[in-house]
């Protein structure tokens, strides 16, 4: 039945995720309308002396405002939008000389010189004639990457739901291995808190964030969701610039080598790096892909580090080459992508695409999903053995009540008040040895069993009770009424010790001496107070002694 249920849950997971593809992924065709297509806009345009023109990166070194115009039929705009996609390029759209749109960004300060892509739709007045329509537009770059990626008549919702589709997944895997990430990373800290040494989880789950924000900046998903895209080619910059520092730790962690000089030194550079690229753009002295270079160096200088000191390491029998192959290779494969795309932004000018990267990121995080679930398993499989181990040190096996090892425990805990006061009791069973040397110890260990149901019976319910030593027991009550308790259960305790006696007629008769001492907590020494409880206990097993002889 639990198998069944099992793969009913799955079922119904997996059908979600299936069906929240379907709908970023498939298209809904419409009908209705002559106008449900696109017209490409991206060629078709000239100059102001009649050259012909493409929008697409026409901006060079040399160039920094270029016009473009083109003939528009409003006959055929059938309530389309126009709709851009720029790149770092500020713009005016007019018709027949009069301003429609105006995109001309604020930037400087922490945005640097440039905004990275945008989105824009815009509206087109109705017409039904022949109207010209022009685009100013200014290069916010040099190096001939400035204008539009993509240009199209079409229906603003189609074109943003094709936008979405194209990019859905990668954002949607973003997404994912973001929260993974941050999850990994926040229970490393809680366990880091509690157990301590525990900065490889803290340094994976940052890794992740690290990634999966540096590739989900890059998305036009997020071009979509966001209000101010610059700050999102800050993220896209500054994300890589300190994606080193956690795979360092990380791998100088996991190969127990923290305290190597490359690794320090080489974590400092990316810190140095970050702030000193920071404080340069802030102050207008350079932009942030002026100071890229220097991140890839690191990047790289980073890679040749870690793959020196893993084969050492390896080499030296450090780390567990079965463990490490789960990380290990996720890293490599990450790295690898990761170099692979940088060395295409320089030879192919893909403008930080990353797309090696984010085939790197899925195998990256489904591996670490399958390590981190075997090692959570490992770590709750140790610590329910450590809680068992621990709660069977902290019970006395025969009569039930707490060990030893328990009652030390709870004098530390009375140790670290300030206030307060207790009662000590201790108890010790008359006539043991006879029992066990003329009845055995079977009989020995169920005298002992009936003493300690008497005890608990009695001033269990005050207050916890606890087996020190063979035949030896200790009461600790610990209420404000502590006192008005002892007296209480002492009243209980003589009763059922009686009617024990009465009800199981034993072959020597239970007898249990006892001995009480009042604690104060103020004075941070339960020891004093014990050994007072454990001579008046000495007194009364002398007194009763005394009765029976005379009796």
């Amino acid at each position: 039945m639990r198998k069944i249920q099992l793969t009913l849950v799955t079922f119904a997971g997996v059908l979600m995720i299936v069906l929240l593809m379907m709908a970023n992924l498939i298209e809904l065709h419409v009908g209705g309308s002559s106008f449900n297509s696109s017209d490409d806009y991206l060629t078709g345009w000239t100059d102001e002396n009649g050259e012909e023109l493409s929008l697409y990166h026409s901006f060079d070194s040399d160039t920094d405002d270029l016009t473009f115009i083109r003939q528009i039929d409003g006959k055929r705009t059938g309530g389309r939008e126009l709709c851009l996609v720029t790149h770092n390029i500020s713009f005016t759209v007019l018709l027949d000389e009069k301003i429609i749109y105006s995109y001309i960004p604020e930037l400087g300060g922490i945005y640097g010189k440039c905004y990275g892509e945008a989105l824009h739709v815009i509206n087109l007045p109705s017409f039904s004639d022949v109207r010209q329509l022009k685009i100013e537009a200014s290069s916010l770059r040099d190096d001939g990457t400035s204008g539009c990626d993509e240009a199209y008549l079409e229906n603003s919702k189609d074109f943003l739901n094709d936008v979405r589709g194209k990019s859905g997944i990668k954002f949607g895997l973003c997404v994912m291995t973001f929260l993974f990430g941050l999850l990994l990373f926040v229970v490393g800290m809680v366990e880091d808190k509690f157990r301590g040494s525990m900065i490889e989880p803290v340094c994976l789950g940052a890794i992740t964030m690290v990634v999966s924000t540096w590739i989900g900046s890059q998305t036009m998903v997020m071009r979509i969701l966001v209000q101010n895209v610059a700050m999102l080619r800050v993220i896209e910059y500054l994300s890589l610039a300190v994606l080193p520092i956690p795979v360092l730790l990380f791998v100088a962690a996991y190969t127990k080598n923290r305290r190597n000089k490359a690794v320090i030194a080489l974590v400092f550079a990316s810190a140095v790096n970050t702030l000193v690229t920071l404080m340069l753009v802030l102050t207008g002295t350079v932009d942030y892909y002026d100071m890229l270079i220097v991140t890839h160096i690191i990047i790289a200088t980073g890679v040749c580090l870690i793959i020196y000191i893993v084969a050492v390491s390896m080499k030296q029998s450090k780390i567990d080459r079965r463990k490490s192959a789960y990380l290990i290779s996720a890293l490599t494969i990450l790295m690898i992508s990761g170099i692979l795309d940088m060395v295409m932004y320089y030879v192919e000018d893909t403008n930080g695409t990353a797309y090696l990267t984010v085939i790197g990121l899925i195998i990256f995080a489904s591996i670490l999903a399958v390590y981190e679930y075997r090692h959570i398993i490992e770590i709750q499989i140790r610590s329910s053995k450590a809680e068992l181990m621990h709660t069977l040190a902290m019970k006395d096996s025969l009569t039930d009540t707490g060990s030893r090892t328990a009652f030390v425990e709870h004098e530390k805990q009375l140790m670290e008040r300030r206030s307060g006061k207790c009662v000590f009791v201790h108890f010790d069973v008359n006539n043991l040895k006879r029992v066990n040397d003329v009845y055995g110890h079977a009989e020995g260990d169920r005298h002992i069993i009936g003493a300690a149901n008497v005890i608990k019976s009695s001033f269990g319910n005050y207050g916890k009770i606890y087996r020190v030593g063979g035949d030896e027991f200790f009461a600790i009550l610990d209420n404000d009424t502590c006192k008005a308790d002892y007296s209480a259960g002492l009243a209980e305790f003589i009763r059922i010790q009686q009617e024990y006696n009465d009800r199981e007629d034993p072959p020597v008769h239970l007898s249990i001496a006892y001995g009480m001492a009042e604690y104060d907590c103020s004075e941070q020494n339960p020891e004093n107070a014990e050994r007072l409880a454990d001579s008046r206990m000495y007194e009364k097993k002398r007194e009763m002694k005394s009765v029976a002889a005379n009796a």
